[in-house]
């Protein structure tokens, strides 16, 4: 009886330990997204995909040609809106609640996000809990940062359900969330059908890892039988069939093996770059999780599964390849590295100095959480929840001068065309590698010649204005070319400036 009554106690107390430490590691999250959301959230490339979605509303058809830049029209060029489903949610939630619906809908979601993943995890969280507290704390950081009103943010969600599906069948062949695969990759054929190959490559792999059993140092992959084997088999197929159900159809489907090797994009578009270890904002934020979930495989005592193995190399891949790719790392992560972490023991601090200090934790972390709730409802009140990089004055300005042959900042494009102006480019960088003008227009504003290989065109700066005979140029004062018009004041006149911004004009020889 009193051994009983001794387990009984202890597990109560490891129950209490468990508790506090989930409040504050959910408290953590909570407060670390509030602050990162309180000073609003990116407006990058927001406002085209908002455009389009009301154009794909208005008319009922998803577009198949570029009809937002001039240079694009003229010359014809094919347009692939992959993302229309999710163009067509930010357009239906703008047009219900606002900008602030959207922006709620953003923080309501990367808390969601970030809750889901903390619950995945809720057996493992006092195995170690310095881990925890960092992996968690960075990955709420990298969510602020990522989760707003773009076509990603609906991928995060589908990657960490589809993970969810195939770790469940991996540890239990039984469960039959695996079927749900397919109904996952159709709505990624839809909202996303950029990152859709996800959808059937993740099966693969674990199909891939269960062919053969394998014992090799710590590497280690159980054989699936027959009958598993072939129901993997049906589900990739039945999932690879369904991104293909879509306006667009096969043309979705293929579309993001038709950018691998665009190489002008990963050079000009900063977040397609790789992630810069100089920079200490993305060293701490990016790299040490990393390099903790890596150390933990390569420290661990535990056998490693082949599959954890293959999607730690995927996305660590496709992370050093382009640092947007870092939330996949991360939320790939979530199944598969705290099996791996080092066991740390916590001591119990039950006295009352350890009450004090949980008191003043938590205190801290409510305190915390009220100036962020007050902060994103001050932006909400305010109107400015999502960033625009013109100011007002500018954009109306633009759409009084009406050029006809503009040429804009790419930075610009998006917001331009949400107020209805023809823009020379834009975020869709896509559309404009099919021709030179992604790189003639970086040439432009960079007075740099881009090189044949990535595309570039041989003509000079004055060439190049030339050739597209612009009536009209905003730039950013920042740009290079900014400097090249003041100097050619005798053809380009400095119309405004106004917030980093100049809008320039042709003067029409007499």
């Amino acid at each position: 009886m009193q051994v009983r009554t001794r387990m009984i106690f202890k597990n109560r107390k490891e129950q209490g330990v468990k508790g506090c430490f989930w409040v504050m590691l959910s408290g953590m999250i909570l407060v670390i997204l509030l602050l990162y959301f309180a000073d609003g959230i990116s407006g990058n490339d927001y406002w085209w995909h908002v455009k389009t979605g009301e154009w794909i509303v208005n008319h009922g058809e998803v577009p198949r040609k570029d009809m937002y830049s001039w240079v694009g029209r003229e010359e014809g060029l094919s347009w692939t809106p992959h993302e229309w489903l999710s163009e067509v949610c930010l357009y239906g939630i703008r047009r219900t609640a606002g900008d602030e619906g959207v922006y709620v809908f953003c923080v309501a979601g990367a808390l969601l996000l970030n809750f889901f993943l903390l619950w995945e995890n809720r057996g493992r969280l006092l195995h170690n809990c310095i881990f925890a507290l960092f992996f968690y704390a960075f990955l709420a950081a990298v969510s602020g940062n990522l989760c707003y009103g773009r076509p990603h943010f609906f991928t995060f969600f589908l990657l960490a359900v589809e993970l969810h599906c195939l770790y469940a069948y991996l540890e239990h062949p039984g469960s039959h969330g695996i079927y749900g695969i397919p109904v996952i990759g159709l709505l990624w054929g839809n909202l996303h059908a950029g990152s859709a190959p996800l959808a059937y490559l993740l099966p693969f792999l674990l199909c891939v890892s269960g062919i053969w059993e394998i014992r090799m140092g710590k590497l280690c992959s159980c054989k699936f039988g027959k009958r598993e084997l072939w129901k993997q088999v049906l589900v990739i197929l039945l999932t690879m069939a369904a991104v293909c159900i879509n306006p667009l159809g096969v043309r979705a489907f293929l579309y993001p093996y038709t950018q691998v090797g665009q190489e002008l994009q990963m050079r000009v578009i900063s977040e397609w770059g790789a992630p810069d270890i100089k920079q200490t904002g993305q060293m701490v934020v990016y790299f040490i999780p990393v390099f903790l979930t890596v150390l933990g495989m390569m420290l661990t005592e535990k056998k490693i599964r082949l599959y954890d193995m293959l999607l730690m190399g995927l996305f660590g891949y496709l992370f050093l390849r382009s640092q947007r790719f870092i939330m996949f790392y991360d939320i790939s992560a979530v199944f598969w590295a705290f099996r791996y972490a080092l066991p740390v023991k916590v001591k119990d601090k039950t006295g009352i100095p350890g009450k004090i200090l949980l008191i003043v934790c938590l205190g801290g972390i409510l305190a915390a959480a009220c100036t962020g709730f007050m902060s994103v409802g001050e932006k909400c009140l305010s109107g400015q929840c999502i960033c625009m990089e013109l100011p007002e004055e500018m954009v109306e300005l633009v759409r009084q001068e009406k050029p006809e042959r503009l040429f804009n900042d790419y930075d610009y494009g998006g917001e331009l065309i949400f107020h209805g102006v023809d823009v020379f480019f834009d975020g869709r960088a896509d559309v404009y590698s099919e021709g030179t003008m992604l790189s003639d227009g970086v040439s432009l504003l960079f007075l740099q010649q881009m090189d044949q290989e990535t595309g570039g065109s041989s003509g000079s700066v004055t060439e190049l204005l030339e050739y597209y005979d612009f009536d009209g140029i905003l730039v950013r004062e920042s740009r290079p070319l900014y400097g090249f018009l003041c100097s050619c004041r005798e053809k380009y006149e400095l119309v405004f400036e106004t917030g980093g911004a100049a809008y320039f004009k042709l003067i029409q020889e007499k």
